[in-house]
């Protein structure tokens, strides 16, 4: 393999690493995000209403 074509062959796994990236590894880690900050807004929210109760109590 002279220095051209490993160039050639270099450019191509580039471009499937980064199709890759787009289409399964970058949505994939948004989903996950996406159910983590959802979980999370739960846990504030009972967080927030317990806050509130312990402020009635006083």
């Amino acid at each position: 393999m002279d220095f051209e074509q490993a160039g050639k062959r270099l450019d191509e796994e580039v471009r499937k690493i980064v199709e890759y990236l787009e289409t399964k590894a970058i949505p994939s880690a948004r989903k996950d995000t996406s159910k983590f900050l959802r979980y999370a807004s739960k846990q504030l929210e009972k967080l927030a209403e317990n806050m509130d109760r312990e402020q009635g109590k006083k």
